[in-house]
């Protein structure tokens, strides 16, 4: 099951074949596509309850446009062959909760921004750090944020 609704750049089988749809080929030339490096579940850790048997995951629903370009590789800089830049408009976050037996999703809680922290079933914590610019460039400079939210839901 895709963490996100929309996937433009590929496909990956049961077996992990990777199909590519839509990859920069040309010198120059810019490509769009959904997923972007940052977007669907990327770095933010998701969560398992044993008590809901759910599987709750921080979810990024933010596409990028990539362009080709040469570069030379430096030590400690992101080398990705191509400039990419995330989009700042039509995205979206959501926290999904997924049965992990079968795949299949059992309710999401949509945001206007990409989910951007990480999960820990009933508590959930907020703020971010490192390479803001990459993963929300609409948010740089914003402040950071660190609180722990604990939470329960109604019975």
């Amino acid at each position: 099951m895709p963490f996100v609704d929309r996937v433009t750049w590929g496909e990956i089988d049961s077996s992990g074949k990777v199909t590519p749809r839509v990859f920069p080929d040309k010198e120059g030339e810019p490509v769009h596509f959904w997923p972007g490096p940052a977007g669907a579940k990327e770095w933010t850790h998701a969560a398992y309850s044993p008590k809901t048997g759910l599987f709750y995951a921080p979810v990024q629903d933010i596409g990028a446009t990539a362009t080709r370009r040469r570069r030379e590789f430096k030590e400690s800089i992101p080398y990705w062959g191509a400039g990419v830049a995330v989009d700042g408009e039509d995205v979206a976050g959501y926290l999904s909760a997924i049965d992990p037996a079968t795949g299949q999703e059992k309710w999401r809680w949509r945001n206007e921004q990409p989910m951007c922290a990480s999960v820990l079933a009933i508590a959930v914590p907020t703020g971010w750090g490192a390479w803001t610019e990459g993963f929300l460039p609409g948010m740089l400079g914003a402040p950071g944020g660190a609180a722990l939210f604990a939470f329960a839901l109604p019975e």
